[in-house]
């Protein structure tokens, strides 16, 4: 289901890669900065989210005005817990886990209103590498025990995702984007302290903000 999924899309935006039309001079460029949010699905009941984030910085190339090609770098968060029945001594597992990562992205632009409003398709994916990973185990008999600098070396997550942009032009160099997403995780996390596994398919959200360099 996986490969048949990612089949698709390679097959969708590379269809309208081809089949675009040139509606503007070539070699624009434009960089953004960008907030998101994320939520994870687990496999498990007791295991919650706390406020996940991304923050990124992003170069981006139009090919045409309705392709765009992005590249960048982020800070992403992943912060939860699980809970426990009591009567285990063991009754909450806290996990921080911080990432740095390149996304790599397609957007092509779908439909415009009035030159102020553009809807557009994204694709793309992000590969992280872990920072930091940070555990903390409660206890009803006895103290908290922490665990610290956990993260695996040489060790990559890949997510691949799609989604919809929404560009709202502010002005002639100013773009507002929010960007309703989907994530599908390819490789999984392999740490040296097991965790709740996180379903396949997160979910997540984007506002941020786009300066055109030489429109």
């Amino acid at each position: 289901m996986k490969k048949h999924l990612l089949i698709y899309f390679l097959i969708y935006f590379c269809t309208l890669w081809v089949s675009d039309v040139y509606a503007q001079k070539k070699n624009s460029f434009s960089i953004e900065t960008n907030l998101n949010y994320l939520h994870f699905n687990y496999k498990v009941k007791n295991a919650k989210n706390y406020f996940n984030y991304e923050a990124s910085f992003l170069a981006s190339y139009y090919k045409t005005e309705k392709l765009k090609l992005g590249i960048g770098i982020l800070y992403a968060s992943k912060y939860f817990y699980a809970t426990y029945n009591i009567p285990d001594p063991l009754y909450k597992k806290e996990y921080r886990m911080q990432f740095i990562g390149i996304p790599f992205f397609i957007q092509r632009q779908v439909y415009q209103y009035n030159k102020q409003l553009y809807l557009n398709a994204l694709f793309g994916f992000v590969i992280y590498n872990c920072i930091n990973y940070d555990l903390k185990s409660y206890y009803t008999n006895k103290p908290t025990l922490y665990a610290n600098n956990l993260c695996m070396t040489n060790y990559i997550d890949l997510s691949i995702r799609t989604g919809i942009a929404i560009t709202i032009r502010l002005n002639e160099r100013f773009l507002l984007n929010t960007k309703p997403f989907i994530a599908l995780e390819l490789l999984k996390e392999n740490y040296n302290h097991a965790y709740p596994d996180a379903k396949t398919i997160s979910f997540g959200g984007e506002i941020g903000i786009e300066f055109l360099l030489n429109k």
